[in-house]
């Protein structure tokens, strides 16, 4: 009966190395190839983990001990290595009689070999005796749990169900045509959900789109969700359940879950997104953003939502930004590289049993003997380094690898020994790489509390350590701040202290309003020889502020409004953190006040970039990440 479990872990070895194949690849195949080929192609690990089939050219067969020796050939050479090993140690010739046993007075039987075979211990022994039985009830229990905490939910909720409002019931139907899926609205849910494969149902927030002129919104949600449900995503992902439960001992079949539910969210976007204009495109993005802050539908649920986590939502956000449509010769190539894969799959198969003799004579003396010990696999551990950017107002941001960018090798090092010095309770943010100017180093100081942090970043023409006086002589480039406040109420007062402010673009008059470009419309006033520009995006509000005298302006940038396109045209391909609520950049355009700040709310915590460019300070803050 063990057999049988063998051939299931045979199963999970060849389905993890396909998977780490894939996850090594990810890389390279990340904006190479469409969103659907990197979310269909994990069908083939999971066919393999539970088929078990193979091809003739088996690479399993090349693992030393895969295979089981021959039976004959194997209690021979045992025999023979016994009587040489029997030989050397009593110094006389090789003799391949073995000595008779003798018996004692108590009738206990002593044998040349009795200590050297000590019984097993009696857990081990169970284990060994009863592997599938073992395997076969956490199996049971893994995926038992998937269906009580789907059963839970389901119940919890229908019990907050009721009927949507007519209008987005209209709208629903236009969309869904006869399609069996159903429209319903929940208390419970803070984001759309799709679940349900035999009666599946969409579930919307309590809201009523369409009467509050959010039917833009609502169309988006709709296209999204009926999108997983023609392409029965939710299919897929009770498969993904089955097949990771059979493997509940194999800790990859958590990542794997993980990651097919991403490629799964990039995927339907992709489809929403392929007839879009940009500006349906970026509608599409602001959607995905009204609820990216809701709270997670509970683990371990087979559903589709429209937004998860903020990691999950600036991947997708930059995806659609991304996004191109592939050409013929790409989508022939992806065909090809699933035919190759397709391959492996089988290459990677159970390997080969070999026969035994015909009087049935088990191995068990071949497999009781000491393998030769197995050299560890070596492997270097390299990080990639990360390159800041030069971009100016106006302008679209230069490719990473022109002469005009830079960013020295040790950045990595440097940023590292920056999150070593901070002892904070804050939960540290920094950027992943800071730009300098060509043949320059990046240095830094750092000061920290139980409550906040801050890091000064500067640029030297030499290596410098961080923390020394050398670092704090060089030119400054920005700060990075973080500090904890009591709860998220006083937080988002610090933010909001800051000039947050929601622009309602249809009420202003014409004569107020600048086009900034990407789809986005800002207000313009001025009073007492200042300007003010002022626009949102997503929940970030930002200002551009200056004097109306030419001769007070900042040089670098002379004209606020061309500044304010320039941000924006670089915020159309670059990501903002995202904010829990509400985040504000204000860039003061004076001369001798040529400060911009950067401000955004985490829950409790506040995060605080500045610099005296503004396109570093913009460049810094899409750089940023946990650490």
């Amino acid at each position: 009966m063990n057999s049988a479990f063998m051939t299931v872990l045979s199963l999970s070895v060849s389905g993890s190395i396909m998977a780490f194949l894939l996850f090594a690849f990810k890389p390279l195949l990340k904006n190479r190839v469409s969103k659907a080929f990197l979310y269909y192609i994990w069908l083939l690990v999971l066919l393999r983990l539970i088929l078990p089939v193979t091809s003739p050219v088996n690479v399993m067969d090349a693992i030393p001990h895969a295979r089981q020796p021959n039976t004959e050939t194997a209690g021979r050479a045992y025999t023979h290595t016994a009587a040489e090993q029997g030989a050397g140690n009593s110094g006389a010739s090789i003799n391949t009689q073995v000595a008779p046993a003798e018996q004692t007075d108590n009738g206990i039987t002593n044998s040349p070999h009795a200590a050297a075979a000590e019984p097993p211990l009696p857990v081990w022994d169970f284990i060994k005796n009863n592997l599938l039985w073992l395997w076969l009830s956490g199996s049971i229990i893994s995926f038992g749990w998937f269906i009580i905490s789907y059963a839970y939910y389901s119940r919890r909720i229908k019990r907050t169900c009721f009927k949507p409002n007519k209008d987005d019931i209209e709208l629903f139907r236009q969309m869904a045509g006869n399609s069996r899926v159903r429209l319903t609205c929940s208390s419970n849910v803070t984001t759309p959900v799709l679940i349900g494969v035999i009666k599946p149902v969409i579930i919307l927030p309590r809201f009523a789109y369409v009467h509050n002129a959010m039917e833009k919104e609502l169309r988006n949600i709709l296209r999204h969700e009926l999108t997983h449900y023609r392409r029965k995503d939710i299919l897929y992902k009770w498969f993904v359940v089955a097949v990771t439960s059979l493997h509940w001992f194999n800790p990859l079949m958590v990542l794997i879950r993980k990651e097919i539910g991403k490629a799964c969210e990039l995927s339907c976007d992709e489809t929403v997104i392929s007839n879009m204009s940009a500006i349906e495109m970026r509608q599409y993005g602001n959607t995905l953003l009204t609820f990216s802050a809701a709270k997670k539908y509970p683990a371990g649920i087979p559903a589709t939502t429209l937004s998860e986590g903020k990691a999950e939502l600036k991947e997708r956000l930059v995806s659609i930004m991304k996004y191109r449509k592939k050409s013929a010769w790409l989508i022939s190539l992806i065909f090809m590289m699933a035919v190759m894969f397709s391959g492996c799959a089988l290459g990677w198969g159970l390997p080969k049993k070999a026969d035994t003799n015909s009087s049935g004579a088990s191995s068990q003396a071949a497999q009781d003997q000491p393998s030769a010990p197995q050299a560890p696999d070596a492997s270097e551990d390299s990080s990639p380094v990360s390159s800041g950017t030069q971009a100016y107002a106006g302008s679209q941001p230069k490719n990473q690898n022109s002469p005009a960018s830079y960013s020295t090798p040790a950045q990595p090092s440097v940023i590292n020994q920056v999150n070593k010095a901070l002892n904070t309770k804050v939960s540290v943010m920094l950027p992943a790489s800071v730009p300098t100017a060509k043949n320059h180093h990046l240095a830094a100081t750092t000061a920290s509390k139980t409550a906040n942090y801050k890091v000064n970043f500067y640029e030297t023409n030499h290596a410098v350590t961080i923390n020394s006086q050398a670092a704090s002589k060089g030119t400054p480039i920005a700060s990075v701040e973080g500090t904890l406040y009591r709860d998220e109420a006083s937080a988002k007062k610090v933010i909001l202290s800051n000039g947050y402010s929601t622009i309602n673009i249809s009420s202003l008059n014409k004569e107020m309003i600048v086009d900034l470009g990407h789809n986005i419309k800002s207000l313009c006033e001025g009073a007492a020889g200042h300007y003010y520009i002022t626009w949102n995006e997503g929940r970030w509000c930002l200002h551009v502020e200056g004097p109306g005298d030419p001769a007070y302006k900042y040089a670098k940038y002379p004209d606020g409004i061309e500044l304010a396109k320039g941000a924006v045209t670089y915020l159309s391909t670059n990501m903002l953190p995202v904010p829990h609520e509400i985040g504000v950049i204000r860039i003061e355009d004076w001369a001798n006040n040529h400060e911009t700040t950067i401000n955004w709310q985490d829950h409790k915590t506040v995060y605080r970039i500045a610099s005296q460019d503004p396109m570093i300070a913009l460049k810094v803050a899409v750089k940023m990440e946990s650490r």
